[in-house]
């Protein structure tokens, strides 16, 4: 047994040897330093030959740390053309953890305290890798005794240090194989292949001292079938020769059946008189539980990598250099690529351009200091060249002793959710400005009804012939228009009320289309291509007209005095939740769509994100109100539909309209009108804060034979109420009013007496308002400014229809 020991420790200190003959060959290496020295010694061209053709890195370096000049064995030690190491500093190939020490060395050279140097550092490799390398470095100066340049000599020493770390762990493996329990010793006569094991090794597998298990031919015989032949061509180089040493890893059949796996070094401690290797000895160590350990970390590390892979955001990893090491599926896609090993190595600046590139590289630079960079917003490109937008995290990798190692970053594409954002945006902004018009267009109605009513009522009360009349009538028409005005801020502003009717599209729009064919210049070509099977929709044909004249006659002012063409166009669609962000108002379901298109100058962003604001135009003083398209998206929105444009400058403009598909197919037949029946003295109370409406009012229906009793105050025309509610036959009342509100005077009259009539009279009416009037029991709402006439009308088809 202690034979055994024996080679086992000459086979583990083996390596020693030649890590000193190449210590010793590092020495005479570095005596080529001192021969540069001395230019007198030898001619200048066998100088430049011994910088050429050195065996070893060497590079002169100006004192600001830029190459001037390097050999082959440097470039190819590094990995750079020679070109390329020119064009960098020595900063850019050091390792940041050696690179304080070596400027250190520089300014103790330059300031006189020595002369040369030499240790070991270091050094980033092109591919990302890092090498260790000896340098000896020495400063040159000129004739004035100024620093001049650096002699730096580097020596490729990898191997050596590989060499110590593998004698550092053989040694350190070697204590714990003869010390612990489950540490086994074998020795194998390589010409009659007999097998002495240890103890250690017998129990290790389940078995005592027994002369008759150990056998090469029983232990070759416990191996795993997916070992037998990497194992046995092992053995059989020891045994030609071509092998000295081993280091592998096994699994091996215990006496119970169980499968452990081993670690087994062996190495070469006899020859015979030919050098012919006849022995070999070595340890095997149960690693079994490291290997299921492996083996379930390795399977924790495939789920990871599956889960991380199928990330819609991209995830990557850099090394200290900035190179990338790993993405995954979403990164190498972003940036173009098919394949883990075309990223592997590249930089930020081989793969972006030039500006992006900066931005990264700063980024990238933040976080090997150690700060986490999170959620910050950063400008990119899709595989395409498509500008997008990113939320970037980068955040430092550090490895077991806390060392900054690398970069793990995520970047995730919002620019699809800030579009969203920017139309949820503009939707509230649109909306904001309804609310706002519409409390304009409340207390705009109040005075144009007092103007409107008493000025029909001075012309019907004067002489046809008195002066008044013609002034009278100038009144009336400016009253006209400002009514005019306010209902289409009350389109954008909300639904107007209006008879709706299940129809189908195409009639009404080839009636608007005539009305306007006249109207456009001759230049103009309007085409229309209608589908078949589109659906019906409830819609007001009175508004189809307004949205169809609206947005042709823009469509003629956006080609004007050139050869141009409008196309009309309706279809079927169904919306699915896929087309949803490209409008709020859009919900999924069928859907008749109307386009109108042209080639005209089209719009700029700036100017599609205000097309629908009241009072925006891009048309000159005078020639437009603004108001056509924000009406055309408050009735689209009345008919619980959306409408999206699309524009670019120079290459014109498309407006979708999308209407609900009605859900009955019946046409409703359009309501007879007849001329109003006089009154029979039916009582009416009409209440308004307007004290001029109330006279208005009373004095117009009065004339039409209803007895009035009018109220500028809610609670004063409640209280006559209640004293005899059985007087009156209907109930007129404001919505808005100070004190009261319209629906509290409602609630309380009702709940009195049930059955009377009560409508409601207001400038603007929002859907909660509708439905709020429903549930009290209002039998009608009658929009301002042309009360008197509804209310009217109202009345006769109450009382006598």
């Amino acid at each position: 047994m202690s034979n055994l020991l024996g080679r086992a420790l000459s086979a583990a200190c083996a390596p020693i040897g030649a890590i000193y003959a190449g210590i010793f060959c590092q020495r005479r290496v570095s005596k080529v330093l001192p021969n540069l020295r001395q230019p007198n010694q030898a001619s200048e061209a066998r100088l430049r030959d011994t910088f050429e053709h050195a065996p070893i890195g060497m590079a002169h370096v100006a004192p600001d740390g830029r190459f001037l000049r390097v050999n082959q064995k440097l470039s190819d030690v590094l990995g750079y053309s020679r070109e390329e190491l020119q064009s960098m500093t020595f900063k850019d190939i050091t390792h940041p953890q050696d690179l304080a020490t070596d400027l250190d060395l520089a300014r103790r050279a330059e300031s006189g305290a020595i002369n040369s140097y030499s240790g070991e550092k270091r050094y980033i490799c092109k591919d990302g890798s890092v090498l260790w390398g000896n340098r000896t470095g020495a400063l040159m100066r000129d004739g004035d005794g100024n620093p001049d340049y650096y002699i730096a000599v580097i020596e490729d020493i990898q191997q050596r240090k590989d060499v110590e770390a593998a004698l550092r762990a053989n040694e350190e493996w070697l204590r714990l194989a003869l010390s612990a329990s489950n540490q086994g010793l074998f020795d194998v006569d390589l010409r009659t292949w007999k097998l002495a094991l240890s103890p250690e090794y017998l129990r290790m597998l389940g078995y005592e001292a027994d002369p008759a298990v150990p056998s090469y031919a029983d232990i070759h015989a416990i191996r795993h079938p997916d070992d037998q032949e990497r194992v046995g061509r092992i053995y059989e180089e020891y045994a030609r020769g071509e092998r000295t040493s081993h280091r592998v890893e096994l699994r091996l059949r215990t006496r119970t059946g169980e499968w452990i796996w081993v670690a087994s070094t062996g190495q070469v401690v006899e020859w015979d008189e030919t050098g012919k290797p006849v022995r070999v000895v070595g340890t095997n160590s149960d690693i079994n539980e490291r290997k299921q350990a492996e083996q379930a970390l390795a399977a924790e590390r495939t789920l990871l990598a599956t889960v991380v892979d199928a990330l819609p955001d991209t995830v990557f990893i850099k090394g200290i250099a900035g190179r990338y090491t790993m993405g995954n599926a979403a990164a190498i896609k972003a940036v173009g690529l098919s394949r883990q090993d075309e990223l592997a190595g590249k930089t930020v600046f081989d793969l972006f351009p030039r500006d992006l590139a900066e931005i990264y590289h700063a980024d990238d630079l933040c976080a090997l200091r150690g700060e986490s960079i999170l959620n910050r917003e950063r400008p990119g490109l899709d595989a395409e060249g498509n500008a997008r937008s990113y939320l970037t995290i980068k955040v430092p990798l550090r490895n077991s002793a806390g060392e900054i190692v690398g970069i793990v970053g995520m970047n995730r594409d919002i620019t699809d959710r800030k579009k969203a954002d920017a139309l949820l945006r503009r939707t509230q902004k649109m909306e904001a400005l309804g609310t706002l018009a519409g409390g304009i267009a409340h207390d705009f109605n109040n005075i144009l009804l007092a103007i409107n009513g008493n000025a029909r009522l001075a012309i019907s009360d004067l002489p046809p012939d008195h002066p008044a009349q013609e002034s009278l009538r100038e009144i009336a028409k400016g009253g006209a228009r400002a009514a005019d005005l306010v209902r289409r801020i009350l389109a954008f502003s909300r639904p107007e009320e209006s008879r709706r009717d299940t129809m189908r599209l195409e009639p009404v729009i080839e009636e608007a289309l005539k009305l306007l064919r006249s109207t456009l210049p001759a230049m103009t070509e309007i085409k229309c291509a209608f589908a078949p099977n589109v659906p019906t929709v409830s819609a007001d044909a009175g508004q189809i007209h307004q949205i169809v004249m609206n947005l042709v006659t823009n469509a003629a002012h956006a080609i004007g005095d050139a050869v141009g063409r409008i196309k009309i166009q309706l279809d079927a669609m169904t919306v699915s939740a896929d087309l949803l962000h490209v409008s709020v108002d859009l919900r999924e379901g069928f859907y008749a769509r109307l386009t109108v298109s042209d080639d005209g100058r089209g719009m700029d962003q700036a100017t599609l994100e205000r097309i629908f604001e009241p009072f925006f135009t891009t048309k000159p003083a005078g020639q437009g109100t603004g108001l056509g398209l924000s009406v055309v998206h408050g009735i689209m929105r009345g008919h619980d539909g959306a409408v999206t444009v699309y524009s670019q400058p120079g290459k014109g403009t498309t407006f979708h309209l999308y209407f609900p598909a009605a859900a009955n197919e019946a046409r409703v037949a359009p309501r007879e009108t007849r001329a109003m029946l006089p009154a029979r003295g039916e009582h009416v109370l009409y209440v308004d804060d307007e004290h001029a409406l109330v006279q208005l009012a009373t004095r117009a229906l009065e004339r039409l034979g209803y007895r009035v009793s009018g109220y500028s105050e809610p609670a004063a025309a409640l209280r006559d109420f209640q004293a005899d509610p059985d007087a009156l036959d209907v109930v007129v009342t404001d919505l808005s009013m100070p004190g009261m509100s319209g629906f509290e005077l409602a609630r309380a009259i009702l709940a009195i007496r049930p059955d009377i009539p009560l409508l409601m009279t207001s400038g603007y009416v929002n859907p909660r308002d509708e439905d709020t009037a429903r549930s009290i029991g209002v039998r009608a709402m009658i929009l301002k400014p042309n009360t008197v006439e509804d209310l009217a009308r109202i009345l006769d088809g109450m009382f006598r229809g």
